[in-house]
């Protein structure tokens, strides 16, 4: 068996914005279809951009990403969400624009009076205006998701915006990634989720909240009852972070977890931290997928062993990254022998090649599967009692089950195809040690 080289899993796990930027969509493709407009990539011309400004009414969603259209395109875009009252637009993407903060300012301000808008991006815009996202959002009754991600937001505009989310009602999705949101701002998120009762999704990875920042969010999940998804990669939160965050994990009889998917990716979390997430997922029983992956965090064999342990218990996680955490053959052979014993995982991250335990994932998958159908079929045979027909014994439901769990799960993959090439030996190598 031939595995990648560790640089060449890097390269195509990474797409940079260089080559984002490249893969511009034909102009041709604007306005093909009926509802929806995409444009990224290229350089709009106004009379191009007005045109399909024009169009919005006819329209949910708009992609006009990397074009270029500045803070006069953006100010155009925001009269018309503030005055076309007959606008049918629900999802706009201006990201990459270099709207700044003047247009910034103007889409915020449509924001407050638009009743159709539920979904927004306006990353990567050199946006450090905060008070006017803020008074949109506590002024806005309809926008749900709203993308934020690599602008100039630093702890003082953290502040003012965690300070909307207290009152704000209706954004369940938050991404305000790659900023410069330190302690201080996270603090003030942290706050903000204490009181709030509808976000369900944050990301704040890539950012520089440190432990104190990771600290103050993991007490907040002990009192918020709503957020499921947190990502907090990137952050340099440590083992202190990691601590406070298997805290969180930890069930007690005051406090059950809510979360369901964690990422704490590239970390510089080491042993301890990695041994404190591994007793806590021994007896969380709702986080179903955590990320612990990235040259940041090297748990080394200890850490890869304390998670092998725990994996022999949890009986909740059905999707586990930890690549290139610097687990060696021993950590990652301790994972696979766990994963012979645990019958909930279904996809697993260690970049390296295992026959025998890539079939150990298919077949907990295909469990799963057949359980959900078993009990659906049974639903079904219910609705025949009443209406008199023939019912069908268990066992048979079962088979039929089983045999359509198999039929799914024909090209099912427990792992991402692009870390492996296809084994062409029958050695029982188990990778290179890298």
């Amino acid at each position: 068996m031939k595995i990648k080289s560790k640089k060449n899993i890097k390269n195509n796990r990474k797409h940079s914005k260089k080559n984002v930027r490249k893969n511009k969509r034909s102009r041709k493709n604007v306005g093909k279809y009926s509802r929806k407009n995409v444009m990224r990539g290229g350089v709009l011309s106004e009379e191009e951009l007005e045109g399909i400004i024009k169009r919005l009414k006819d329209n949910t969603t708009l992609n006009i990403s990397w074009n270029n259209i500045g803070p006069k395109g953006a100010e155009a875009i925001a009269i018309e969400l503030k005055t076309n009252k007959e606008s049918a637009l629900t999802t706009l993407d201006i990201s990459g624009n270099y709207i700044g903060d003047d247009g910034a300012q103007a889409i915020a301000t449509a924001l407050e009076d638009n009743n159709t808008l539920t979904s927004l991006d306006i990353s990567e815009n050199k946006i450090n205006v905060a008070g006017a996202i803020a008074e949109a959002l506590t002024k806005n009754t309809t926008l749900t998701t709203l993308y934020i991600n690599n602008n100039i937001i630093g702890d003082k505009e953290a502040e003012i915006i965690a300070k909307a989310l207290e009152n704000n009602t209706t954004l369940t999705t938050l991404h305000i990634s790659l900023n410069f949101i330190g302690p201080n701002g996270a603090i003030a998120i942290a706050k903000a989720l204490v009181n709030n009762t509808t976000l369900t999704y944050l990301d704040i990875s890539g950012n520089n909240i440190g432990p104190e920042g990771a600290k103050a969010i993991t007490e907040a999940l002990k009192v918020n009852t709503t957020l499921i998804t947190l990502n907090i990669g990137n952050n340099d939160i440590g083992d202190t972070g990691a601590t406070a965050i298997a805290e969180a994990l930890t069930p007690t009889e005051r406090y059950k977890p809510t979360l369901t998917t964690l990422y704490i990716n590239d970390n510089i979390i080491r042993i301890t931290g990695a041994q404190a997430i591994a007793e806590a997922l021994k007896i969380n029983s709702t986080l179903t997928k955590l990320d612990i992956s990235g040259n940041g965090n090297n748990i080394y064999i200890a850490g890869a062993k304390a998670i092998a342990d725990a994996l022999k218990e949890n009986t909740t996680l059905r999707e586990l990254n930890i690549y290139d955490s610097n687990i060696k053959l021993v950590g990652r052979n301790a994972i696979a022998d766990a994963v012979k014993e645990n019958t909930t995982l279904t996809k697993l991250d260690i970049s390296f090649y295992d026959k025998d335990m890539q079939d150990k994932l298919k077949e907990n998958k295909k469990a799963q599967i057949a359980a959900e159908m078993f009990i659906t079929m049974k639903l079904s045979q219910s609705n025949l009692q009443e209406s008199k027909l023939p019912i069908l014994p268990d066992k048979i439901i079962k088979n039929l089950a089983n045999n359509v769990a198999k039929k799914i799960l024909n090209d099912y993959v427990p792992y991402p195809n692009h870390y492996y090439i296809n084994n062409n030996t029958n050695n029982n190598n188990k990778g290179e040690d890298y």
